[in-house]
């Protein structure tokens, strides 16, 4: 491939319709996926603001404590940890797959007679093989979070409320700011890969705060073509 169809390879998008409330088209916009380039940017910024937000949360007297942490107050144990556990759980798959070894896949030259001319039987038992691999790791996977996770349910159950609810508040804390980065992150992307025009000349956007002033039903509608970019690849039309 040369680098003309490379670069083009970094153009790719597609139009959206962009309507009203009422379903009234009120414009066209074009939507691209971002280059490294800009794609790092997106999650630079979006882990300043998270930062930032972070910083916000764990300060009693700020507003956004008042208004998400001290709600937690009258918190039962078993509410205490459900939101430990919910906070937990996003780093068990990671803790999972840096733990459970992956085995390494079957070569052809372990299964056919002549690998440079492997028979039609020899490339389904290879495939066989690797399906049986990848779904026996991914048993593992499965077994090692559920077992983890048994421990962790075993060491809370055991603590007193008042300890849980410490481990809460930083518990809420952290879903709060992860949920408001996964969002921060889509809308960093959204602003930065959204243009005016076909050629992705113009773009839509000044900066993130031009995005997020904008009617939240437009906001919502390039957020969806954007995913829908990123989740079906296949699609994509320059």
């Amino acid at each position: 491939m040369d680098m003309g169809k490379i670069s083009k390879l970094l153009k790719w998008g597609k139009k959206v319709t962009l309507k009203d409330a009422n379903g009234k088209v009120l414009m066209d916009a074009w939507l691209r996926i971002l280059d490294d380039d800009a794609l790092d940017e997106a999650y630079r910024d979006a882990r300043i603001a998270s930062a930032a937000l972070r910083a916000e949360m764990r300060d009693p007297e700020s507003k956004r404590y008042k208004d998400d942490v001290d709600r937690i107050k009258g918190a039962t144990k078993s509410e205490c940890i459900q939101l430990i556990k919910a906070a937990r759980g996003s780093n068990l798959t990671s803790e999972a797959f840096s733990n459970v070894v992956r085995p390494d896949l079957p070569k052809m030259e372990e299964i056919a007679v002549d690998p440079d001319a492997p028979t039609l039987e020899e490339n389904e038992r290879l495939d066989a093989a690797i399906d049986k691999i990848n779904e026996d790791y991914a048993t593992a996977i499965d077994t090692y979070v559920e077992e983890r996770q048994a421990v962790i349910d075993a060491e809370l159950e055991a603590k007193e409320r008042d300890e849980l609810f410490e481990e809460a508040k930083a518990a809420t804390i952290d879903l709060i700011v992860l949920s408001a980065f996964i969002q921060r992150v889509l809308d960093e992307k959204v602003w930065r890969g959204t243009f005016n025009d076909a050629k992705y000349t113009e773009r839509g956007f000044d900066d993130i705060q031009d995005f997020l002033s904008t009617d939240s039903g437009i906001k919502d509608q390039l957020r969806e073509g954007y995913n829908d970019l990123e989740m079906n690849p296949e699609e994509i039309k320059n």
